[in-house]
């Protein structure tokens, strides 16, 4: 168990995806189509494998198949125009990415936020927020100093198939391990 809301997104390979689903955390994001997004084969082959666990698809635009017909427990988005198509075709919570500066064009309905490149100093003016840690708030334990703050990390790369670095997954989610 995590002491803190945990959401681990651009989940890409199935390393990262269990170790993050056996720490308990409460959302794995996987990047949906697009360049950088995984394909409707691999989202499938990786949902496979993971239970327990809320599962975010992450658009940055349409994707080139229905993401609609994927067992996602809802989205994330950082667009409007991606916002305002799925917000028309399902009923599960979607989520918005974005920086602090740039929240006032967050649109209504938003059911998450989830803050990147945030500052130690703003944290406390967004609370139900996830903030995205950038390396100065992992070395400074920032979660340490608020109790209730909800945290988001980003999956590393596999080297090969079984084989991932997990980035700052390790650090951060076994200090925030509870008994």
């Amino acid at each position: 168990m995590l002491s803190h809301s945990v959401y681990v997104g651009g989940i890409n390979n199935l390393s990262d995806a269990r170790y993050s689903a056996g720490m308990f955390v409460d959302q794995i994001g996987i990047p949906v189509g697009g360049e950088f997004g995984l394909s409707e084969s691999k989202i499938n082959e990786m949902l496979g494998w993971l239970s327990g666990v809320r599962i975010v698809g992450q658009l940055h635009a349409k994707p080139e198949f229905d993401v609609t017909q994927l067992p996602f427990d809802g989205f994330e988005v950082s667009s409007h125009d991606v916002f305002d198509w799925l917000a028309s075709q399902v009923k599960a919570p979607i989520g918005w990415r974005t920086t602090v500066d740039q929240l006032a064009v967050v649109p209504a309905g938003v059911d998450f936020i989830v803050i990147e490149n945030g500052k130690l100093s703003e944290i406390e003016a967004f609370p139900n927020a996830y903030w995205e840690l950038n390396q100065e708030l992992v070395d400074g334990k920032v979660w340490l100093q608020f109790p209730n703050m909800k945290i988001a990390l980003q999956g590393g790369t596999e080297e090969r198939p079984g084989f991932s670095n997990f980035g700052d997954l390790i650090e951060v989610l076994e200090a925030l391990e509870v008994d």
